[in-house]
C-alpha cells in the first residue's frame, strides 16, 4: 500500500473510531416498574411540598424581618430622641443644681445678717436701757437732793 492509501486508512478507521461512541453508545436505557416510578413521583411531589412551604415560610420571615427591621429604625429614633431629652433634663437638672447651691448660699448669707442685726438690735436694746436706768437714777437721785 502506498502511503497515500495507509493514511486514507488511518483516517477511516480514525473517523469510524471516533463516530462508534455517537452511534454505538447512546444513552443508556433503563426500565423501571410502577411501582418504582410511583415512589419517585412521591417523593417528588413531597419534594415539591416541601420547597413550597420553605418558600412560603421564607417569604414570611422576610416580611417579619423586614417589620422588625422597621420597628428597629423606629426605636432607634425614638431612642436618639428619648436620649435628646435626657440631655436636656440633665442640663435642667444641673442649672437648678446651680440656682439651688446659689439660694442656699444667699439664704446663709441671709442668716448671718439677720443674726448680726439682731445682736446689733440687742446691744442698741441694752445700751438704751444702760442709759435709761442711768437717766432715772439721775433723775431720782436729783429728786432726792
Amino acid at each position: 500500500m502506498t502511503s497515500i492509501g495507509k493514511k486514507c486508512c488511518s483516517i477511516l478507521l480514525f473517523t469510524s473510531l471516533s463516530l462508534y461512541p455517537a452511534i454505538g453508545w447512546s444513552e443508556a436505557m433503563y426500565q423501571i416498574s410502577s411501582g418504582e416510578l410511583l415512589r419517585f413521583e412521591r417523593n417528588l411531589t413531597e419534594l415539591r411540598d416541601i420547597n413550597d412551604r420553605q418558600s412560603r415560610e421564607s417569604a414570611t420571615l422576610k416580611n417579619q424581618l423586614r417589620e422588625s427591621l422597621a420597628q428597629l429604625t423606629e426605636a432607634k429614633k425614638q431612642s436618639l430622641a428619648l436620649q435628646g431629652q435626657l440631655a436636656g433634663l440633665r442640663v435642667t437638672v444641673s442649672e437648678q443644681g446651680s440656682s439651688l447651691q446659689n439660694a442656699n448660699r444667699l439664704l446663709k448669707q441671709y442668716e448671718e445678717e439677720e443674726k448680726f442685726r439682731q445682736r446689733k438690735i440687742r446691744r442698741q436694746r441694752n445700751i438704751a436701757y444702760v442709759i435709761a436706768a442711768t437717766a432715772i437714777f439721775v433723775a431720782v437721785r436729783n429728786a432726792s437732793r
